[in-house]
């Protein structure tokens, strides 16, 4: 029996741990730049999210949305990019304006772009990419 808004339930949560390896990934790679080779935040911040998204995009692509259909291949890959693209831009200028005009503490501030860009690609993904 299929309980009404399971599949989202569920869609949610192979979400949730595909975006927790990718947000792993992309705040390890700040550090590690940001930190260790004192890369400037934003460079390390971009950095990571983008290496981030290269893996979240396998994960959500073959697991998550596996059993739903993208146009094509090309389509899939520009929506997906517009979408992630579009949150990396407003959770860049979020981090930004968090530590340049708050004041607040790189580390910290990354913390909260990126969870920012988590709920935007959410969203993207699921209503723009992947809309039935």
């Amino acid at each position: 029996m299929n309980f009404p808004g399971r599949d989202l339930r569920i869609k949610i949560i192979k979400f949730l741990i595909v975006g927790g390896i990718g947000t792993a990934i992309n705040y390890g790679f700040f550090l590690v730049l940001f930190r260790y080779f004192h890369f400037h935040y934003l460079f390390a911040s971009v950095s990571g999210y983008l290496f981030g998204l290269a893996i979240a995009y396998l994960f959500n692509k073959h697991w998550t949305y596996s059993n739903e259909s993208a146009s094509s291949d090309s389509v899939f890959i520009h929506k997906y990019l517009m979408v992630y693209l579009s949150s990396l831009l407003i959770s860049t200028l979020s981090l930004k304006l968090m530590v340049e005009s708050f004041g607040m503490n790189e580390l910290i501030a990354n913390v909260f772009a990126i969870s920012l860009a988590t709920v935007l690609n959410f969203l993207g993904t699921n209503f723009l990419v992947f809309k039935k």
